[in-house]
């Protein structure tokens, strides 16, 4: 066996000897495609964004978890363009300050140094010796922003280049249109992380009831209060006049009425568009992300709508129909807590 049980030392021995048995295949060759670019560079290496811009907030992060070392891309060393690399034999206590940059549609649906397909859509990222998979979080020093990805590939073996983002990632991040930006990477140990999710979540729980109960407190007593001012008010208060009543009443019916015939004459269906491609696979490629959306929000419907203007093609990604404003504002509202900086257009059709 080639790797032995340094791997992941300090976890349980069942996940020990899992890591050893599946990482004996470590000796596949990375790729040696030298990924990772400046936006000028860009155009002379064929790479690039997507065709059509794209809101990636709605992407979420990479969620931590634990895997067996990839079967492929974790040698002990290997040679790149004449340089040698060294694998780590774990991530234990990494952390990092350099240079970012990504990798975008020339290398879209190829195979990755893990073996797995890169998708410049997932949160993923390329790096030259942690071993594959390792978490991360990536934080950009200059604005301050944070994303989780999956490092699954090898590169960059560019210049100084510390690691190779997504382009969604390095969207998320800010770093898109500059084509690099100085970041700092923290690795991630996926027991430690999910304990202190729970440990967030438990205490989000307590302080909501601590504070519904205190609310209700407070309510009960105010409730009390306007019963009785309102008992002592009763009796000081006249009878509504029949010409009150029946003024009333007409203001109440016009108003609804007018209401309805607003209702009516809109007669438009509600939808919260998530972006609109002249590419039908470009589309997909989002629909297909915004999958994880139908899961957080239960009852929702994502599609790809195929519309053709002046001569043009163009296959908008949306959400709906909605029953209301109320439920398209109800739905923005929960895009932003899934980690949406932007959220979707609102439209009407």
């Amino acid at each position: 066996m080639l790797i032995k049980t340094q791997f992941f030392q300090g976890t349980l021995l069942i996940l020990t000897l899992l890591l050893g048995a599946c990482s004996h295949h470590g000796a596949h060759k990375p790729s040696s495609r030298a990924h990772g670019h400046h936006h000028d560079e860009a155009k002379n290496d064929g790479d690039g964004p997507p065709e059509i811009d794209m809101d990636v907030a709605h992407i979420p992060n990479a969620e931590p978890r634990l895997e067996p070392l990839s079967r492929y891309g974790n040698p002990q060393k290997y040679d790149v363009f004449g340089v040698r690399y060294h694998t780590l034999a774990h991530s234990n206590g990494y952390a990092a300050e350099g240079t970012a940059s990504w990798y975008g549609r020339k290398f879209h649906g190829q195979r990755t140094s893990s073996g797995e397909p890169y998708d410049m859509f997932g949160m993923t990222a390329a790096h030259r010796s942690l071993p594959l998979p390792t978490y991360a979080k990536v934080k950009n020093l200059n604005n301050g922003r944070e994303v989780i990805v999956k490092i699954n590939d090898r590169g960059p073996f560019v210049k100084d280049r510390l690691i190779d983002l997504s382009y969604a990632a390095a969207k998320k991040l800010g770093i898109h249109a500059t084509g690099t930006g100085k970041v700092r990477i923290t690795a991630i140990d996926p027991i430690a992380w999910h304990k202190e999710k729970e440990k967030v979540i438990q205490v989000a729980s307590s302080s909501k009831k601590a504070s519904s109960a205190k609310h209700a407190d407070k309510k009960g007593k105010a409730t009390q209060l306007a019963q009785a001012n309102t008992a002592k008010n009763s009796a000081n208060k006249k009878a509504p006049t029949k010409d009150a009543t029946k003024n009333t009443s007409k203001t109440a019916t016009a108003a609804k009425a007018k209401t309805t015939t607003v209702a009516k004459a809109n007669n438009k269906q509600i939808y919260l568009q998530l972006g609109a491609f002249s590419q039908k696979t470009n589309a997909q490629q989002l629909a297909n992300k915004a999958t994880v959306l139908t899961q957080a929000l239960q009852d929702v419907d994502v599609h790809v709508l195929d519309s053709k203007s002046a001569n043009k093609n163009s296959y908008k990604v949306r959400i709906g129909p909605l029953k209301s404003e109320a439920e398209a504002q109800k739905i923005q509202k929960k895009l932003i807590a899934l980690n949406t900086a932007n959220p979707a257009k609102v439209v009407y059709e």
